[in-house]
């Protein structure tokens, strides 16, 4: 977390995922990237980005990914 100014806030977090899909099971990571503005006491998404590092199935792996 970053305070940016009065009611202004920056995240950034990893994620990981795993998932079972009908030919194949899949996983991959990467990270989300936030930015929080507080106005009335409610803090609201302004903006949302996710950046998807990896995504692959278990058969050719991450290095291919």
């Amino acid at each position: 977390m970053t305070r940016r100014g009065p009611g202004d806030v920056r995240a950034e977090a990893y994620f990981l995922f795993v998932a079972r899909m009908p030919a194949a099971s899949t996983l991959g990571w990467g990270r989300y990237h936030a930015d929080v503005r507080v106005e009335e006491g409610e803090a609201r998404f302004a903006r949302l980005r996710m950046d998807l590092d990896v995504a692959t199935d278990l058969a050719t792996g991450w290095p291919a990914g």
